[in-house]
């Protein structure tokens, strides 16, 4: 789906079911406070582990969209979390 607004043309925000859980393989992911590498980072990182996305919003500087962390700690990149990370949460699939 593509919106037009004020003469602008972008793509729909991603069609995600929320909430699901991702798997971080990284120690230094950086949590950022909106989503979008043109948000200032928090100071902190994700570290490794599984993580429960709220929300999710395209913003520049990911190829997969940004997720909202349920913690309220911030947003990552989906694109460095990798699909092939994404598990089934509540017995649907996490990605639709």
């Amino acid at each position: 789906m593509v919106i037009v607004h004020n003469g602008e043309t972008k793509a729909a925000e991603p069609e995600v079911k929320v909430p699901f859980l991702v798997r971080v393989g990284v120690p230094d992911l950086n949590i950022r406070t909106g989503p979008g590498v043109d948000h200032p980072r928090t100071g902190k990182f994700t570290g490794v582990g599984t993580f429960t996305i709220v929300e999710v919003k395209d913003g520049k500087g990911s190829s997969e969209g940004w997720g909202r962390l349920k913690s309220g700690a911030g947003w990552i990149d989906r694109a460095v979390a990798g699909e092939e990370s994404l598990i089934w949460f509540k017995g649907e699939p996490a990605v639709v």
